[in-house]
């Protein structure tokens, strides 16, 4: 499988954003899955516009929060 190169975003979740300034890192949990993401980011083009990392069991429901109606899983 070929993946599209270029910049990944992971999605994640704080209970303190006046951190986020100063993180260099995201940690991912070992048990956890994660999948990449392709979206569409609102042009309905359907071209590839975002590239996204997030935990696999929460994918659809950050998605639909997000109000992504494109999506495709690349890898996970």
């Amino acid at each position: 499988m070929s993946l599209p190169s270029g910049r990944a975003s992971v999605v994640i979740w704080t209970t303190t954003p006046w951190t986020l300034p100063a993180n260099q890192a995201v940690a991912v949990h070992a048990e956890f899955d994660y999948s990449l993401l392709a979206i569409d980011a609102g042009t309905g083009k359907g071209a590839v516009e975002e590239l996204l990392i997030v935990a696999s069991e929460l994918a659809s429901s950050v998605l639909q929060r997000a109000g992504v109606a494109a999506s495709r899983e690349l890898a996970r």
